[in-house]
């Protein structure tokens, strides 16, 4: 089997189990856990909703800006709905950090808007005088619509070395889909 057929096996698997998860908790929109056999004879016909085409790419930490968008600008093209980056993506070190409005954000919310898709854009963060590992999600306006500081940091490294500090709280977004 290819590494890409292991990866779609690997998606598919872990979408049913969150789903069947979700479910479990409350998640209203998503199929139950119970069998189909079980919806049938009670007469339940829950819909999921239409196919969502998720990318997440992955590369050696560091590439260039113009890379990392030329990637994401092609699966865009594609038509992904939405399109994740590595954590940290353009690294971690002593010259890494940036603003919200930085080079990173700034580049994937112009691609974000140009195909109208939402972006996962994890960053090395600088907010005044403090330092997060932030996943930034962009909207398919390009428009920041969550921010995510890692809460847990992994401390021998980035916490110790580069004074990046916890987040406070798990976000959660409510997509178009």
């Amino acid at each position: 089997m290819s590494d890409g057929m292991k990866r779609r096996q690997f998606l598919v698997d872990s979408t049913a189990g969150v789903a069947g998860f979700a479910a479990e908790f409350g998640g209203s929109a998503l199929r139950s856990s119970r069998s189909q056999g079980e919806d049938k004879a009670q007469g339940e016909a829950e819909t999921i909703g239409r196919p969502v085409h998720v990318v997440s790419i992955g590369f050696q930490l560091g590439r260039p800006l113009e890379e990392i968008a030329s990637w994401v600008d092609r699966e865009g093209n594609q038509g992904a709905d939405l399109i994740a980056l590595p954590e940290t993506c353009r690294g971690q070190n002593d010259t890494s950090e940036e603003p919200l409005d930085g080079p990173t954000v700034s580049a994937m919310a112009r691609l974000a808007r140009k195909h109208r898709t939402y972006i996962v854009c994890p960053i090395d963060r600088k907010q005044g005088s403090q330092r997060f590992n932030s996943v930034v999600l962009l909207d398919r306006t390009g428009k920041v619509v969550c921010i995510y500081n890692k809460i847990f940091p992994v401390w021998s490294g980035e916490c110790m070395q580069n004074h990046v500090l916890p987040g406070e709280q798990a976000r959660v977004y409510q997509a178009d889909f």
